[in-house]
This record gives C-alpha cells, structure tokens and sequence, in this order.
C-alpha cells in the first residue's frame, strides 16, 4: 500500500492537461456568453490518461486492504484452530495472496507505464519513482 501510495504521489507530479479536441473546441466555440462557456469548458473538459492512472491506483488500495484482511483472518484461524477441527484459515491465506499477486502485476504495469513521463516530474519525485522500482523486486520476493 505504501507504494501504490507512493507511485500515486508521482502521478499527481507529472499529471498534464490534454486539449480538448476540435468538436469540443467547437462546442466551446458555440457558448458566447461567459458563464455558458465557463460551464461548457467545464463540461467539455476530459480526464487525461494520468489522471485515470491515478485514479487506477486509489482503487488498487481497496483489494490490497480486503487481501491484508483475508491473510489476517486466515493466519489467526489457522493458528486457533484445533488438530481435530477443519479450518478455513489456509483458504482465506491463499485468496488474500492471490489478490496480493494480482494487485502486484498491477503495480509493475503502472510503473512501468509512469516511467515514461516521469521526465516531467522534478528531480526529489524521480527519486520516489526510482525508489519505488528499486523495491518491486523485494515486494515479490517478500509476497512469495
């Protein structure tokens, strides 16, 4: 969760405006009046890929949680549960790690996705993105 936090950080540094395209431009072109075309601009106004990205990893945050939740209940069912009693505990271990693995081939496809803009970004936030690509390895190695 940390470096999904930490790579959402890097998105919002090199986050950029993309222009509208020419049938938004005319529809812009057809408010005359100010408050129409505030409200148009408004409108009219499309979410750029980076920003998606961003959105992508806030979501990400949610089956991570559900995962370290699961892994928690399975590892405390595990360990309370009698010999002669069936516990669910493994099967909710392996789900968690299973949303564990999905959401980390996520992680990989987002950061190699922000490597390509994070040019843009100033030189303390290419430090994170480094810092973030540098401990992929260790958080698979840790999850297997």
């Amino acid at each position: 969760m940390a470096t999904l936090g930490l790579l959402k950080r890097i998105t919002n540094e090199v986050s950029l405006t993309i222009p509208s395209n020419s049938s938004l431009g005319y529809m812009n072109s057809l408010a005359s009046a100010g408050a129409i075309r505030k409200v148009s601009g408004i409108i009219t106004k499309r979410a750029t890929a980076i920003s998606r990205r961003g959105c992508i990893i806030q979501i990400a945050q949610l089956p991570t949680t559900i995962a370290l939740i699961l892994c928690i209940v399975g590892s405390i069912d595990e360990a309370s549960s009698n010999l002669s009693s069936r516990s669910d505990g493994p099967k909710y271990f392996k789900i968690g790690i299973a949303i564990f693995i999905v959401v980390y081939l996520l992680l990989v496809f987002l950061t190699l996705i922000t490597a390509r803009d994070v040019h843009r970004a100033p030189t303390r936030e290419r430090r994170v993105y480094i810092t973030v690509a540098v401990a992929l390895p260790f958080i698979v190695a840790r999850l297997l």
